[in-house]
């Protein structure tokens, strides 16, 4: 993954992390996915893959996605499924981001903000 988007997603503010926390709760409060996921990006780059945050950052766009669609979407791959929804459980109290970047995706746990 691109560094620089690495360092800016660890870096990513308290209050921003707090909201973050709250659109992922409200996936699976409201029965969407027991998988939500953060999509994350440059603001230079546009992906078109969950529903877009309307969140002020300087230079992130921040997106609100599922397993479910990064695996409709070939983002996640059959053979890696339950693999990766073993890791996702064993990091439950964690965001899950995926940053993106143009040649490189990644999968990024973070601790809430409660």
């Amino acid at each position: 993954m691109d560094n620089q988007l690495l360092t800016e997603i660890e870096g990513i503010e308290s209050q921003l992390l707090k909201i973050l926390t709250e659109a992922t709760d409200t996936v699976r409060n409201q029965n969407v996915s027991n998988y939500p996921i953060l999509i994350t990006h440059s603001i230079e780059h546009d992906f078109e893959i969950g529903i877009r945050l309307e969140l002020l950052h300087k230079s992130l766009e921040f997106r609100v996605s599922t397993l479910e669609e990064l695996y409709v979407k070939n983002l996640v791959l059959k053979d890696n499924l339950d693999e990766f929804r073993n890791l996702y459980l064993s990091k439950n109290d964690k965001l899950c981001f995926l940053g993106l970047s143009e040649n490189s995706q990644e999968f990024i746990f973070m601790s809430t903000i409660t």
